[in-house]
């Protein structure tokens, strides 16, 4: 059986991840009223593990790590819309375990001090 370990997840005030309005501030409906965060959708990626997510400029970015029965792989995962995502070639074999985005670059932290960057 394939799981999926997923370890974090954002606030992001300016669009749900459906594409279906703009979010409330805090405590809230979005767009047309409905309750943003009450109902969600199975999606599916190339990564057996995602351990983090941001948002920023347009372009969600998930990032993670695993060592199975092969090579220890970093995924990164980029999408418009958080729902069609698309595998990135990492640079780094290291698992990655958080992402954030600010002043305009994505930023990646890892095992072994690993840290990425990204416009």
């Amino acid at each position: 059986m394939n799981t999926l370990r997923l370890y974090e997840v954002g606030f992001l005030a300016a669009r749900n991840i459906d594409g279906g309005g703009t979010a409330g501030g805090s405590g809230g409906g979005g767009g047309s009223g409905s309750g943003v965060g009450t109902t969600w959708t199975s999606r599916t990626s190339q990564s057996k593990s995602l351990n983090g997510v941001a948002y920023g400029n347009g372009l969600f970015v998930a990032v993670g790590g695993h060592a199975g029965y092969g090579p220890s792989v970093s995924p990164i995962l980029t999408s418009p819309d958080g729902v069609n995502w698309t595998a990135q070639t990492s640079p780094t074999s290291a698992w990655l375990f958080s992402l954030t985005y600010g002043n305009g670059l994505f930023v990646a932290v890892g095992v072994y001090g690993t840290i990425l960057t990204s416009p």
